[in-house]
């Protein structure tokens, strides 16, 4: 953790500015500490360089969420850093989103100064927010792999990694000129609500971005509802061995017919299976779906609505079998 990230941050109880007692410094990062509220006894504790927010009263199923990624991330912590994932991450990214090119990112991105990734998971996206901007850069996230993105990019001046609920932050309202949730918002007890949420910290004129899962036809609805019943109590490893299942279901289907596969995947079960991608990373991008208790599905007229109540200017809409992404103005 940098001390520049201290005098940005408020107490989420009282909303008092913080300060640091009894640190552990290891070079210029803070190792290790309590960050304490002017006037009152409200803390925080600081461990591998990373703040955490986390209230102890967060949803059981929150939580769950939390240390199933916490859990998954370990297992792969490149993902996003090594050359096949990060390429077809950022162009995926620059895509529904509506960027298009590197260039278009970089150029919006150098009029922001403070940029929120809710949900950022190990960073990818960090990283490439804090390569294009001179503005500061925030990511938070409810799993441990806040320590591990802390690690990745922690020689990054402009990057702040924080460890919180999405629906709790340690900021002051109408602070982030950029609010980003690309894949996490789906994953808290009510989507509509951590969006209404993460408003309330965006400036006026920011613009907001997220990614959120499609809703499916019913043959696949009713799948998913009823594999996810069993597959939601599995233990973690548990639920990666059955996500390895579905994996080399999806491969062995593909030699056979590549539509065929893509015909079960989109419309009967999650079956991820991509050719470039080691068997363990296909496995992960299944038990994404499987493991987390929350996982909602919208439609694109539920995300336009939630848009459209806020009167935010929509400034790009892409959906796609997966999910619904899309991209706002608040006036």
């Amino acid at each position: 953790m940098k001390a520049s990230l201290i005098p940005q941050l408020i107490c989420l109880k009282c909303g008092q500015k913080l300060y640091l007692d009894n640190c552990e410094m290891r070079g210029n990062d803070i190792w290790s500490g309590t960050l304490r509220c002017y006037g009152h006894d409200h803390h925080y504790y600081i461990e591998d360089g990373v703040p955490n927010f986390v209230p102890q009263n967060t949803d059981e199923r929150q939580l769950q969420v939390g240390e199933s990624y916490s859990q998954k991330w370990k297992l792969s912590p490149d993902y996003g850093f090594t050359e096949v994932t990060e390429s077809f991450q950022r162009n995926w990214y620059l895509q529904k989103f509506g960027w298009k090119t590197l260039g278009n990112l970089a150029k919006f991105l150098r009029q922001k100064s403070h940029i929120l990734d809710a949900g950022c998971g190990l960073g990818r996206d960090l990283k490439l927010y804090a390569a294009n901007t001179k503005g500061q850069v925030f990511g938070v996230d409810i799993s441990d792999s806040t320590k591990i993105a802390h690690q990745k990019l922690c020689s990054i001046n402009n990057i702040h990694v924080i460890k919180a609920d999405m629906m709790l932050l340690p900021f002051p309202k109408n602070f982030f000129d950029f609010i980003v949730s690309d894949q996490a918002l789906h994953h808290t007890p009510d989507t509509h609500a951590a969006f209404d949420n993460l408003l309330g910290y965006l400036a006026r004129h920011g613009q907001i971005a997220i990614y959120v899962y499609k809703k499916k036809n019913h043959t696949r609805e009713y799948a998913d509802g009823m594999i996810r019943s069993y597959t939601t109590e599995m233990s973690y490893a548990d639920c990666m061995i059955f996500a390895h299942a579905c994996a080399t279901f999806g491969h062995e289907i593909s030699k056979l017919n590549f539509n065929l596969q893509r015909d079960i995947y989109w419309n009967v079960f999650k079956c991820f299976w991509n050719e470039e991608y080691e068997s363990k990373i296909n496995a992960m991008i299944n038990l994404d779906w499987y493991h987390p208790k929350y996982a909602w599905r919208h439609t694109e007229d539920e995300v336009s609505g939630w848009f459209e109540q806020a009167k935010l200017k929509v400034l790009n809409v892409d959906v796609c079998p997966s999910g619904i992404s899309m991209r706002g103005y608040k006036r």
